[in-house]
């Protein structure tokens, strides 16, 4: 994780320093009883680390018990805000871009709105989110901001320390809540939309003839990725079992898919999701996903889909032990991760003693 995510861009600091001058917090006496007894509008903030909207979810579910005539606004990341619509849970979904510095046109256009909407209560459910989103919680003014403890932030009227000994990023949320009197279980599971499901499957799977469907997600997330040779050794292993790899990539990979397509042809299906929602439509008609630590690879666990997760880092935080739909190959380096390890998985996965995915 970039050292400008914690701490902020230059002109990130600079903007939250002119915005400190220029906002003053209201010095009216706070009953805090009663805001948190008679809340009717709520927002609440996922972490925007990997996996942040999907680790949320066992939130808004309490939330919306705790309150059930309250308005639930949930802030999301552009690209996701219409996954995010999805779920039951939240009345509204507001759409951030964090792309702009702390200060700038977009950030404060998108702070003065959550200021108009006059929370009663904001949760930031990240304890290590991007400089940008924590000011932007900051600066929503809502009477009663709740969330965890972080060095070099002003502290939230209510808040906790990271628990190390509770490593997993959804037992912390609910941690949380449960210290104000929300207890409920921190499962995380994602609505299936069973047509667009059916949909999306006809018109992007249905036609590559048979075989298991495998998804590969090539994405990043916060680390350096599989190599392109790492990548054309698993889709041979896919391949070689009769498989086929439904390929999941961004713009930045597209020479790369390119290749692939040439090499592969019809053994292989490139798909650059304009919208994550459109990937969330795909996975639960997959077998198995191939994914290092990124959105996609959460969004896979929510959707049940089963899991192969390479991972370079501590696994406890971003994976429930004892998940039995996940299958873990961790190495220091994502580089490292042999195909022979992923191949072991694959033959598991593939002989059934492992996924719900359908066989094609």
């Amino acid at each position: 994780m970039r050292r400008s995510w914690i701490n902020g861009t230059i002109m990130d600091r600079l903007g939250a320093r002119w915005l400190s001058r220029r906002l003053t917090r209201s010095s009216e006496p706070l009953d805090l009883f009663s805001c948190l007894q008679n809340a009717r509008n709520i927002l609440i903030v996922p972490n925007d680390r990997v996996g942040g909207l999907f680790f949320c979810v066992p939130a808004c579910r309490l939330l919306r018990q705790q309150y059930p005539d309250a308005r639930l606004s949930l802030l999301v990341r552009a690209p996701w805000a219409t996954l995010a619509r999805q779920l039951p849970y939240p009345d509204t979904v507001i759409e951030a871009d964090l792309g702009k510095p702390v200060g700038s046109a977009a950030f404060l256009a998108v702070q003065q709105d959550l200021v108009s909407m006059e929370f009663d209560l904001a949760f930031c459910l990240g304890s290590d989110c991007s400089f940008r989103l924590a000011q932007l919680f900051r600066y929503a003014s809502a009477r009663v901001p709740i969330g965890f403890s972080r060095e070099g932030h002003i502290p939230h009227t209510i808040e906790i320390s990271p628990n190390d000994s509770i490593r997993y990023e959804a037992d912390r949320i609910v941690l949380l809540l449960d210290m104000l009197g929300m207890q409920g279980d921190s499962s995380v599971r994602w609505p299936v939309n069973a047509a667009k499901v059916r949909q999306m499957s006809e018109r992007y799977l249905d036609r590559g003839g048979p075989g298991r469907i495998v998804a590969l997600d090539l994405s990043r997330g916060e680390g350096d990725g599989l190599a392109p040779g790492q990548i054309e050794n698993i889709l041979d292993r896919i391949c070689r079992r009769g498989g086929r790899a439904l390929v999941l990539h961004t713009q930045s990979e597209c020479r790369l898919v390119a290749a692939l397509l040439n090499q592969y042809g019809d053994r292989i299906t490139p798909f650059e999701p304009e919208d994550p929602a459109d990937a969330a439509s795909l996975l639960p008609s997959c077998h198995t996903l191939i994914a290092g630590n990124t959105d996609l690879l959460h969004m896979g666990i929510a959707l049940e889909t089963p899991v192969i997760g390479l991972f370079d880092e501590e696994v406890r935080r971003w994976i429930r032990y004892g998940n039995e739909r996940v299958k873990i190959i961790q190495a220091s380096d994502l580089r490292a991760i042999s195909v022979h390890q992923v191949d072991r998985e694959l033959e598991e996965a593939f002989s059934g003693r492992s996924g719900n995915g359908r066989q094609r």
